[in-house]
């Protein structure tokens, strides 16, 4: 009986990309950094049946992280908060073709955790 964990789909909180051909390094989700090829982690979670996706740049990644995971891309809870009520804007601002400059930055806390619930 093998009592190991297998991964078996995607999940982008616990991920590994390889950017731009780097075969010393690989970017964690997890752990919001880079983190070397020989890194036990990244080992156990290739074992596991862990496949890395290969992605062009850092850019790149960002844009895969932020939308779908802020924190993987290593922003505080606060920078977490804001980046997911840009992503609530963005999405309006798209689908009705606004262009739309904002800053939070005068904002508490609680208004801006509000206007992520909304």
């Amino acid at each position: 009986m093998n009592n190991s964990t297998t991964i078996n789909r995607y999940d982008v909180t616990n991920h590994y990309w390889l950017v731009n051909g780097d075969g010393t390094q690989v970017y964690s989700s997890k752990l919001a950094r880079f983190v070397s090829v020989v890194d036990v982690e990244y080992i156990a979670w290739l074992t596991a049946g862990g496949i890395a996706t290969k992605i062009v740049s850092t850019r790149e990644l960002k844009e895969v992280l932020m939308p779908r995971y802020p924190a993987g891309w290593g922003l505080s809870d606060v920078q977490t908060q804001l980046a997911a009520i840009d992503a609530k804007i963005e999405a309006v601002v798209k689908t009705q073709g606004w262009i739309v400059f904002l800053n939070y930055s005068h904002l508490p806390l609680p208004v801006l955790t509000q206007m992520i619930n909304c």
